[in-house]
């Protein structure tokens, strides 16, 4: 069974390997940065995304990013999934993101995270 999240809210999870999809009305860049408890990371290959596909215990695929939290370092604090639209003339109005996180060995849901109605300047 999947939590619904609110903004800034978490959920324990229950698989230790994870795949977060982020599907939208329009097309998205979807990526992950692992961040210290500093909220920094620590070089460029703490960025995950299409042209840098793979960092510790982080992978880019077209299924989403998938975390294996065990192969993530102990100084990362937290992986965080962003998305930006592939259209650099485009707004995020109307454009309701989901992300889903599933558990990556059986695809059953875990938490679903909508963030709240953008207004028309798509903020």
């Amino acid at each position: 069974m999947s939590s619904t999240l609110a903004p800034g809210g978490n959920t324990p999870l229950t698989s230790s390997r994870v795949t977060v999809e982020v599907a939208a009305a329009k097309a998205l860049d979807v990526s992950a940065l692992l961040v210290t408890a500093a909220g920094k990371v620590r070089s460029d290959a703490d960025f995950v995304f299409f042209n840098a596909p793979e960092g510790p215990g982080v992978r880019h695929s077209g299924a989403g990013i998938t975390v294996d939290t065990a192969l993530v370092p102990g100084d990362i604090d937290k992986v965080v999934v962003t998305a930006s639209l592939d259209d650099a003339t485009a707004t995020f109005a109307g454009t309701e993101p989901t992300a889903t996180v599933r558990d990556s060995a059986t695809g059953e849901p875990l938490a679903l995270f909508t963030p709240p109605g953008w207004g028309a300047s798509g903020r």
